[in-house]
């Protein structure tokens, strides 16, 4: 990735940011960023380093968002893998690779 594509990038994953923080930071954000606690292997709960918080009387705990762990050998195995006959566009690569 050139120093152009790069700067793109960086700028991409700022706006991202930006979108997720003005999505969640509402009045509404309790309800928002609260899920079911992960309890078993296969459930689709809240992982333990998601939780924000202590799990409620009802098995619910706040969630928060992580940095992305998705690398840019992962997106390009990714575009190759479904046949993709041109990147993802940049957008898209800032979101997978962002939180």
């Amino acid at each position: 990735m050139d120093l152009k594509d790069s700067n793109i990038l960086l700028q991409e994953r700022a706006y991202i940011e930006q979108c997720l923080d003005n999505y969640f930071n509402t009045p509404h954000q309790d309800i928002l960023m609260s899920l079911p606690a992960k309890t078993e292997d296969e459930d689709y709960g809240v992982p333990v380093d998601m939780q924000d918080g202590l799990v409620d009387e009802e098995g619910w705990v706040r969630w928060r968002m992580l940095a992305s762990m998705v690398t840019e050998d992962e997106i390009r195995d990714l575009e190759q893998s479904c046949g993709l006959p041109v990147p993802v566009p940049p957008l898209y690569r800032a979101y997978l690779s962002t939180r």
